[in-house]
């Protein structure tokens, strides 16, 4: 009999696989290996957030973790600080009631004045700047990445999906394809909507593109915020990451051409710039209701259990979610409650999967 079942390997599913194996359990990771959010993503660690430039509470309280976690991986954590370049009066004003508290707070820097001769010609009408500190970007690709040939080389990677009427409870354990597990977690991202164990949840899955692009001649960081969109040069080339959009009536997870059109339109109307579209590619992000990830036991199934719901924001919150979860189940430690699953227990009424 083995330990644990982790469905679904993406961010998520990587960190619990890998902390339930450093804690001394037998797992199985099930994954189809198809992109999803977790590799799409641009991964960008930011600590101030948002058109109101608000300080970002979870990344005070989990970028330690974070950057520890991505700092194991050789090559998935480039720590750098992101210049904010802000277009637009209503980007600029809120810019002026906020700034003075960061500044106090040491979390932001002013654009200097080279600087901001430097880029000046390459930008499309009014605009101001400044330097947030402390941030990261994250390949989560890579991450997942070399989590995934962790995994085969241990011998726990199972390379395929796991559809929920395959699985079957017999009073004592879980069952799948002639094995035994005492506990599952699912880690499935946007999929989960259609699990009949975990679709009664109130989901808000918002669809993302990000374009690879080719932008010959502007002189850009390694990691830029421009009209509230990501700019990340990728090495020392020309090409960068751009995005991404929120699409709240995707029908799948296919590239919309109409949506990268949208989104290489705004690019160009913000720089001055030879601006070539390399590719494009999509993700959904699993986002609840009240936008507060999802972490614990199913109220019929205590040994199934849910890690899910991270948003946008996966890349910081992967490892420390990651932790909780673990923590909850092995030593019974308790979860916030705003992410706790069963503060949805009250509002709906799960369907009972047909065992």
């Amino acid at each position: 009999m083995t330990d644990f079942l982790v469905i679904g390997q993406g961010l998520a599913g990587s960190f619990v696989t890998d902390g339930l194996l450093k804690r001394g359990c037998s797992v199985h990771c099930a994954d189809p290996l198809v992109a999803s959010a977790s590799t799409v993503a641009v991964g960008l660690l930011n600590p101030v957030v948002g058109k109101r430039h608000s300080p970002h509470g979870k990344f005070v309280r989990h970028s330690p973790e974070a950057f520890a976690a991505y700092s194991t991986i050789t090559g998935a954590i480039v720590h750098h600080p992101i210049e904010r370049i802000l277009i637009g009066d209503e980007e600029r004003d809120l810019w002026q009631g906020r700034k003075e508290q960061l500044m106090e707070q040491n979390t932001v820097a002013s654009l200097a004045p080279s600087r901001h001769a430097e880029i000046a010609p390459f930008i499309t009408g009014e605009w101001e700047g400044y330097t947030i500190l402390g941030g990261a970007r994250v390949d989560t690709a890579l991450v997942v990445q070399t989590f995934r040939e962790q995994f085969t080389r241990d011998g726990v990677l199972i390379p395929v999906a796991v559809p929920p009427d395959e699985l079957s409870f017999d009073g004592e354990t879980w069952n799948w394809c002639g094995r035994r597990y005492r506990r599952v977690v699912w880690c499935e991202g946007y999929r989960a909507q259609v699990n009949p164990y975990w679709s009664w949840l109130p989901y808000l899955n918002a669809k993302g593109h990000v374009l690879r692009v080719r932008i010959s001649g502007v002189p850009l960081g390694a990691l830029t915020i421009c009209g509230g969109k990501y700019l990340v040069r990728l090495g020392d080339s020309d090409e960068f990451l751009f995005g991404a959009d929120y699409d709240w009536h995707w029908k799948d997870d296919a590239v919309d051409g109409g949506s990268v059109d949208t989104l290489l339109h705004t690019l160009r109307s913000m720089l001055r710039a030879d601006i070539e579209l390399h590719s494009a590619r999509a993700g959904i992000r699993t986002v609840l209701m009240d936008f507060g990830a999802v972490l614990g036991a199913h109220p019929d199934h205590p040994a199934l259990f849910i890690c899910n719901g991270l948003g946008a924001k996966g890349a910081l919150l992967a490892p420390a979610f990651a932790t909780m979860l673990i923590n909850h189940i092995l030593d019974g430690a308790a979860l916030p409650r705003e992410h706790n699953v069963a503060r949805y227990w009250q509002k709906t009424v799960p369907p009972r999967p047909v065992e």
